[in-house]
């Protein structure tokens, strides 16, 4: 059994038009060209145990709605006949009221079990983003003080970073609802229309310009990593997502972030790093690309607005032979510092241009993405229900996979949390597994010498 936000309002006055962002144009392509079940779902899962009131999560919901535009958007594809480009439509919707249903599984024999087949079922369907609003809401009423809620919100409006903010907003919201004193939301200053509008500025001069020569001359030397052969897929629809979790501890996250400083670089190149030495373990290539995804907020102004902001961008690295694990840092440091100038264009828009070898496009199938977390906005374990113990939980498989191969790095309280995605018809879970276990040996190993040869520490461990 299925609920979600019930939004209604009297006569609303008409939705304001604006033109769809550079970023979004490309994830409607990928979803109805390349998609997959739930392919687009981006959920926020939170088990809550205590006194829940519904009917304070139901106003907090709709005050969410009324802060974050995107959260009240409609899109439409407007197709155009060539040379015409086709273009993308947004609707900005006027606020109304969100109200919550809760479904009480107490009664059945699991009722963790009952709520969690809700939750799977769920995040295998398709948001339709033309029709209504672009999330939707599951409460689970396990017993009269646990509860499974799920708000699932379309790609198209979120990143990592907006479901953050998302969560401390709906968090602080709920917690003034029920009474607690009020803590100061900063205010949000951009829409995401502004944005757009601010975008298409700059991709229209000499920085689009400069962007374009860069990714075109990068693409031009990168090749897709094949770590296993590719597999016949129906119409090159990406099949159910499989996760492998695992996790780095709160020792040796600290020694990760003293090896980053001394190292003059920051945590996410460490971690990234790490993960271009297990590839280059795997395949024995010395010449890799990593698809990376950056959170692309290049102004101030936008750090407290839901949208969709991150942009894939391709990590060209070219390690020495016999590297040490230093030496690929160093690589890894000046590949992203170069990327960096240049990451508000979506290399996926040169997907058309024939003068781009095959192998540049897919070069992002293999993927490495690190949570951005927002100034004041602490990690998810950490956002504040007033009254209520809330904690994060996992996301099942089942969702349509966006790449072939992804890890993922989750700050969180006193840890990092990692998680690899993968397509189950590509990778074996064995396979997988040894890749987590393979990340976990070299964390620690380099924390202590950094510049132990990899061959020293990995020769036979994957292959």
């Amino acid at each position: 059994m299925m609920n979600g936000p019930h939004m209604t309002t009297a006569s609303p006055p008409p939705a304001e038009h604006a033109i769809g962002s550079i970023g979004q144009c490309m994830l409607w392509l990928m979803e109805t060209q390349v998609g997959g079940p739930g392919v687009m779902n981006v959920p926020i899962i939170y088990r809550m145990r205590g006194p829940l009131q519904v009917s304070a999560l139901s106003a907090a919901l709709t005050r969410l709605v009324e802060r974050h535009e995107m959260l009240r958007t409609s899109f439409a594809w407007n197709e155009c006949p060539e040379p015409e480009p086709s273009w993308l439509s947004q609707y900005v919707h006027p606020g109304s009221e969100v109200s919550v249903k809760c479904v009480d599984v107490s009664t059945e024999d699991d009722p963790y079990e009952a709520a969690y087949e809700g939750i799977r079922a769920r995040l295998v369907q398709d948001i339709d983003v033309t029709t209504g609003p672009p999330f939707t809401v599951d409460l689970y009423r396990l017993s009269p003080s646990d509860h499974l809620l799920m708000v699932n919100v379309h790609h198209i409006v979120t990143d990592a970073w907006s479901n953050m903010l998302i969560c401390r907003d709906l968090g602080e919201f709920y917690s003034r609802e029920v009474g607690a004193p009020e803590s100061e939301l900063e205010s949000v200053d951009w829409s995401f229309r502004r944005y757009v509008e601010w975008q298409q500025e700059r991709s229209s001069g000499p920085t689009g310009e400069a962007n374009t020569a860069f990714w075109r001359r990068e693409l031009a030397r990168m090749k897709y990593l094949d770590l296993r052969p590719a597999p016949q897929r129906a119409a090159d629809k990406k099949p159910p997502t499989e996760n492998v979790w695992f996790a780095v501890h709160g020792p040796q996250m600290g020694r990760l972030r003293e090896l980053a400083k001394q190292q003059r670089t920051t945590l996410f190149v460490v971690m990234l790093t790490l993960f271009y030495c297990v590839l280059h373990t795997v395949s024995g290539e010395n010449d890799l690309a990593v698809g990376s995804v950056f959170a692309n907020r290049p102004r101030r102004e936008l750090y407290n607005t839901v949208g969709f902001f991150a942009n894939l961008v391709v990590l060209g690295a070219q390690l020495p032979e016999h590297p040490s694990f230093g030496d690929v840092l160093r690589v890894v440091r000046r590949t992203v510092l170069e990327a960096l100038g240049h990451q508000e264009f979506p290399y996926l828009i040169m997907m058309g241009d024939p003068s781009m070898p095959p192998g540049a496009i897919r070069a992002s199938e293999v993927v490495f993405h690190m949570l951005a977390v927002p100034e004041n906005v602490s990690p998810p374990s950490g956002v504040t229900f007033s009254g209520l113990q809330v904690e994060p939980h996992p996301i099942p498989d089942g969702m349509g996979s966006r790449f072939d191969l992804e890890l993922l790095i989750v700050p969180q309280v006193g840890m990092l949390e990692g998680v690899y995605r993968y397509a189950g018809d590509r990778y074996e879970k064995e396979f997988v597994e040894r890749l987590a276990r393979c990340y976990q040996d070299l964390v620690d190993t380099v924390v202590d010498n950094p510049d132990v040869p990899l061959a020293d520490l990995l020769d036979g461990h994957l292959r």
